[in-house]
Formats: structure tokens, sequence, C-alpha cells
């Protein structure tokens, strides 16, 4: 079973695609200071979050209710929003890219591949940024 979508995976995923925290926040219309307090939180804006989505070419209502779940701290919530983000997860598309994070020594490694190419890093614990 594929994991969800984390706050910090969905950042670590931008930064990816982006170079850096600063293009990364730029680009869903946040400061880098937003972008770190975000991580330390686990807490983005839904305006943040839908930007988010349409730069990693994934589903804005998947990604809202996954990044909600990762962000509550009521069980109930948390188990409402994962449902929710089960019910709208896409299809994986063999055409779009893989977003996954691994932790390395409790540091989030972010890598991206193309489906059925080799990895453009090392091999990854896959951990669902969108699929």
């Amino acid at each position: 079973i594929v994991d969800m979508p984390t706050i910090p995976a969905t950042l670590d995923a931008l930064r990816q695609i982006t170079g850096s925290d600063s293009a990364s926040a730029s680009a869903i219309g946040l400061t880098r200071q937003d972008v770190y307090l975000a991580r330390k939180r686990r807490s983005l804006p839904d305006r943040a979050i839908i930007a988010a989505a349409v730069a990693l070419a994934i589903s804005p209502q998947y990604l809202l209710a996954a990044l909600h779940a990762d962000s509550t701290s009521d069980p109930t919530a948390k188990q409402v929003w994962l449902e929710m983000a089960r019910s709208l997860r896409p299809s994986p598309d063999p055409s779009l890219p893989l977003y996954y994070v691994k932790y390395r020594d409790d540091t989030p490694v972010c890598a991206q591949e193309s489906q059925g190419t080799a990895p453009l890093s090392q091999p990854v614990e896959l951990s669902a940024a969108g699929y």
C-alpha cells in the first residue's frame, strides 16, 4: 500500500523540481520563511496546497485532502480526511513522473523518476506524493 503525501514530502518534491526552497516558495505563493515554518508546523495554506498540486501535476482535491489529514491532530478528522483522499487518489499514469521520499538518517531525500526508466538517483522507498 502506498502512503499518503505529507507536507514535508510535498515540499521536498517541490524542491526537487524547482531546485530550491526559495523557488518552491515562489511557485506556491509563499516566502522561503513560510516554507520553513510549514515544514516545522506541518501546516500549509490551502492556496499553497493547490499551487503545489498544479506544480506537481497531481489532483488538487487529492492533495488538499491528504495534506489536511497530515496536519490535523484530531483522530476522527484525520480518518475522514484520509478516506476522502483515498477516494480522490488518481490512478497511476505511466507517462507521469513519480515523486517519492526516503529517509536516510532521519533526513528526507527526495527523488523523481519516470515510470519504466532507470532511477535518476539511488533506489528509494515509494512514499506516494500523489500516487
